[in-house]
């Protein structure tokens, strides 16, 4: 088994209150919430990581005339596992001018640990 940690650490200056979920393999298993982090045992050798906005009436409404033209692609990373080991996973959005365009990175030990010393534990959807 191999553990991945997924998180989203605070310090966002703007659109800290938007959710991104978070998918693995095709599966949404969490919403990444700013601040939060998600713990994520797998036997599976290999991850497909998908990450976007959560879409709500409230972010239609806002985005309505800019929609199409300024939607951001979805935040996407793949990557092998080995078991045993432990990983770290960052997902944050960048803000553009019209959009906040999410990103998920490997991170080191290090970074990570630090980062989310600050981070609650976010609810599983699985």
């Amino acid at each position: 088994m191999a553990l991945v940690y997924f998180y989203r650490p605070r310090g966002e200056s703007f659109g800290y209150d938007r959710t991104y979920f978070l998918g693995v393999n095709g599966q949404i298993v969490t919403d990444l919430l700013h601040g939060g982090y998600f713990p994520y045992e797998t036997a599976l050798r290999s991850l497909s990581l998908v990450s976007d906005l959560n879409r709500s009436v409230r972010t239609y409404v806002a985005g309505t005339l800019f929609a199409l033209p300024t939607t951001p692609e979805a935040a996407r990373l793949e990557f092998q596992l080995e078991a045993g080991k432990t990983y770290y996973v960052r997902m944050r959005p960048q803000a553009g001018a019209l959009n906040f365009t999410p990103h998920l990175t490997l991170v080191p030990k290090e970074v990570a640990e630090k980062e989310i010393a600050d981070c609650k534990l976010l609810a599983s959807r699985m």
